[in-house]
């Protein structure tokens, strides 16, 4: 729209005979004059603009972008809560875990079986629930779990009131006493190798899933 007629000769558009102009006295005027400096600009936005729309295409874009946005939801505090022994057979570990600034609760059912990982993280909304993130989030639980339940090397002492478990070669039972030292010389998915007394016994069942809770570590005394 032409405001007034001075604006109309200002654009050289009073008549033909007129010398037409290259450029125009006044950029800002009401007809969208053209400006070069504003053009660069709008001209780079757009190369922007299709160069975004080019690589978001691609299946690298895709994949990096996924992969910052789920940095953001990896555990950053896991916490057993309870062991419970279920049909007297198997064990179900209940943990607690936070992911950024949220907690969330679950279950591992039959730790030492047919292993089932259930939890309120996977009905949250507010993360990304991809199938590579879900198997990744099942797979640090179950491993960080096992991982707790295997002592590594070195000696420990009883702290309960008594442990029963049997030779590893003869099948001879033991019982424990509190405060009974043992060296643990292996550990399995299902079991404990220990020597005590110059012989090697096997902690199995209860005493493998509840070692954590029946044994402590001994700590070596300084040296001076």
């Amino acid at each position: 729209m032409i405001l007034e007629f001075t604006e109309f000769n200002n654009q050289r558009m009073n008549s033909d005979s007129a010398v037409p102009a290259m450029a125009v006295d006044n950029p800002s005027l009401s007809t969208n004059a053209f400006d070069k400096h504003e053009d660069i600009i709008r001209g780079a936005i757009a190369k922007i603009g299709d160069l975004q729309k080019s690589l978001g295409g691609s299946p690298a874009y895709r994949s990096l972008k996924s992969k910052m946005s789920l940095e953001s939801q990896d555990v950053t505090s896991l916490k057993v809560i309870r062991i419970v022994k279920n049909n007297n057979l198997n064990y179900d570990v209940y943990i607690n875990f936070k992911i950024g600034d949220n907690e969330y609760w679950g279950v591992v059912n039959d730790i030492l079986g047919n292993i089932d990982f259930k939890s309120e993280v996977f009905k949250d909304d507010s993360l990304i629930q991809t199938k590579e993130w879900v198997i990744k989030l099942k797979g640090f639980i179950i491993k960080n779990i096992k991982s707790w339940m295997k002592p590594q090397f070195g000696n420990f002492k009883v702290i309960t009131n008594e442990i029963i478990c049997y030779s590893s070669k003869e099948g001879k039972m033991l019982k424990m006493p509190k405060d009974a030292e043992i060296e643990v010389l292996k550990s399995y998915d299902d079991r404990i190798i220990f020597k005590y007394d110059n012989e090697q016994y096997t902690l199995i069942g209860d005493n493998f899933v509840y070692f954590n809770y029946w044994f402590d570590k001994v700590t070596a005394p300084p040296q001076i």
